[in-house]
């Protein structure tokens, strides 16, 4: 399945995800995973560091892979700010191998300068970050006719939060 929305992909926009990989998880891995990595329970998410998605079997388990895997998969691979977060975060990770302890991970990152450069990065491109992710999840939904799920999905999103 992957393979033939990655070449949708590439006949459509004349690109394709070339280097991220994909994990799916139920609901009790998802949970683990989420928890053992800091992260806030969602039903996907997408690491730039080691350009991996992560993805919950759920019932917008499509629509999810079409954001992380291919929108943020994309984005990180193939726009300059993506390329330069990728790289950022890769030096980050190879600064960080030679710390032993969480407290020696604290106060290096207290005053790392990558560090400070990968906070702007996310800061100034999340809006691009998310709405390109989101515009190929809406894409690839009309593509693959599941546009009801891609609206279902952000409707209770938007539901959810005027609550």
């Amino acid at each position: 399945m992957l393979k033939a929305i990655n070449q949708l992909i590439e006949d459509n926009f004349k690109v394709k995800v070339e280097k991220s990989s994909l994990t799916i998880y139920d609901t009790e891995n998802w949970e683990f995973f989420c928890k053992k990595n800091d992260f806030k329970i969602a039903e996907g998410i997408y690491i730039p560091r080691n350009l991996s998605a992560h993805v919950l079997k759920s019932k917008y388990f499509l629509q999810n892979i079409f954001h992380e895997f291919f929108g943020h998969g994309l984005f990180i691979e193939h726009t300059d700010e993506g390329k330069q977060i990728h790289s950022l975060e890769q030096k980050l990770m190879q600064e960080e191998s030679y710390l032993k302890t969480k407290e020696e991970i604290i106060n290096f990152r207290e005053s790392n300068e990558n560090l400070k450069n990968l906070k702007e990065m996310y800061s100034e491109n999340l809006q691009r970050y998310e709405s390109f992710a989101i515009n190929i999840e809406y894409q690839l939904s009309k593509i693959t006719n599941t546009e009801k799920l891609f609206e279902e999905k952000y409707l209770s999103a938007c539901v959810s939060l005027s609550f």
